[in-house]
């Protein structure tokens, strides 16, 4: 399927993409606004579709909230692109974008055969890691290493998209 088909998902996960969205990048204030070569959509009913396209098709991975932060960073650069090619494609190009880099992270979002959610898997690697690279530097994390964990997760769901301006983001 291509982003431009509508597909159904439940209220409640429509209504979550809607409701980060509306959170997303505030600053730059461009989501209410038209692209240029499309006047019946906003910027936000393109990323709404997007992620709606996304989880539907992608059943097993769905929407998970932070989806949006990574969709916007691949759709922005599109649409900055002096190039009208890309600018005009900036859909299709941000999701075959997004749909790939969630896809090759596709074992953190979903869950293992023991039950337990991957990125909980992956989490514990990394303190693992981190344990016998540098064990300094583990002895000063808290016991239930939560900053560790804060920072793989961010890392893992949204690439550290709002710890940094856009400009360094991308």
């Amino acid at each position: 399927r291509s982003p431009k088909q509508s597909t159904s998902l439940s209220p409640k996960i429509t209504h979550q993409i809607t409701e980060d969205l509306s959170r997303t990048r505030c600053s730059i204030n461009i989501l209410q606004q038209h692209p240029p070569h499309n006047q019946t959509e906003t910027h936000f009913q393109i990323l709404t579709r997007i992620l709606t396209v996304f989880a539907s098709i992608h059943s097993d991975i769905g929407y998970i909230q932070g989806m949006n932060e990574l969709v916007f960073m691949f759709y922005y650069c599109f649409i900055l692109d002096d190039n009208t090619y890309f600018s005009h494609n900036a859909d299709a190009d941000a999701f075959w974008c997004f749909s790939n880099y969630i896809i090759s992270l596709r074992n953190i979002y979903t869950f293992t055969s023991n039950g337990e959610l991957g990125v909980n898997t992956r989490l514990n690697k990394v303190a693992q890691y981190i344990q016998v690279i540098d064990p300094e530097l583990y002895a000063c994390l808290p016991n239930e290493n939560n900053v560790l964990n804060m920072l793989v997760f961010k890392w893992y769901f949204v690439g550290m998209c709002q710890n940094f301006s856009i400009d360094k983001s991308m």
